[in-house]
Order: C-alpha cells, then sequence, then structure tokens
C-alpha cells in the first residue's frame, strides 16, 4: 500500500484513534469525516511529506492540536463538529479559540470550523490568506467585529449571536 494517494472512509463508524500513517508515503488525501474516531491528531498528520486535504469532521477527537510545519504543510483544514475541549485525564486542553497561526498557511483556501464551541475573536492575521476561499465559523460563540476580509472570500459567520 506504499503507493496508496487517497483513503476516504467517511461514514463507517470506526471507533478508536486515528491508525497510524506513516507507512503511506505518497498519501495526499485523507477523508476519515463521520467516523467516531477519538483522542489527539496524531502529528503525522501535519508532518506527512505529501499529505494536503485532511477531513476529520464529524468525530469526537480532542485537542492539543499537533504543531504544524508551515514550511512542507498545505493543508485544508476541516475540523468542525468535534470535541476539542473534552476533559480527559493526561490530555491537555487549549483554549477554544480561533488561533491567528492559522494566518501561517499561505495556501489555505479552506477553512472550516463549525460547531466547535469556539469563544473569542476572528483573528485579523486570517485576512492575510491569501488564498482563502471559504471561512465558516458558524454554530460557535465567537464574539467582536467581523474582520475585513476580500470581496471574494466567502465568510459563514451564522448562529454567533455576538459577531457584530
Amino acid at each position: 500500500m506504499t503507493y496508496l494517494t487517497e483513503i476516504w472512509l467517511h461514514g463507517n463508524s470506526f471507533i478508536g484513534p486515528i491508525p497510524d500513517l506513516s507507512g503511506l508515503g505518497n498519501l495526499n488525501h485523507l477523508s476519515l469525516r463521520d467516523n467516531q474516531l477519538s483522542g489527539i491528531i496524531p502529528s503525522i498528520l501535519v508532518n506527512h511529506p505529501k499529505l494536503a486535504i485532511v477531513n476529520l469532521t464529524y468525530n469526537f477527537l480532542q485537542r492539543p492540536t499537533p504543531k504544524f510545519d508551515t514550511s512542507k504543510v498545505e493543508v485544508d483544514i476541516i475540523a468542525e463538529a468535534n470535541v476539542f475541549c473534552l476533559d480527559a485525564p493526561d490530555v491537555a486542553c487549549d483554549d477554544c479559540t480561533i488561533s491567528p497561526n492559522f494566518s501561517k498557511f499561505p495556501s489555505l483556501s479552506l477553512l472550516f470550523l463549525k460547531n466547535n464551541s469556539l469563544t473569542g475573536t476572528i483573528p485579523d492575521e486570517l485576512i492575510s490568506l491569501s488564498n482563502l476561499k471559504r471561512l465558516d465559523v458558524s454554530g460557535n460563540n465567537l464574539s467582536g467585529k467581523l474582520p475585513n476580509f476580500r470581496p471574494d472570500v466567502f465568510v459563514n459567520t451564522t448562529r454567533n449571536p455576538n459577531i457584530g
């Protein structure tokens, strides 16, 4: 399976942690959405040499999130509807806010963070993402003023009662 480039295993009710994918050196696209995967997102997903798209929506994943090597990784991050601030023994939980570090991914075009109980504001740093086409932060508890995104960026902030 070393030549495998795409894995689409969504909607299979898989449970447990994300498996070790380090032996799949040519993997480019990984979709594990709509399962019951749990635990911490493994760092191999962001340090993988060829992985470009990761879809982990609708699982039970939690933080801490791995540190991205922005010089190598070009990932469309789709991380909606996970339990990113679940209390668990021996698992640190970072703040449930949108990190300004997303601005360090110059090729980021899609950022889906809906339904994650995020608080705080949308960081102004995100407007520097020149390839961003869509930002979906709907269904959170965000507040404050919406940054001035380019007109061609679709931003969905519905179900955030305090965004002005």
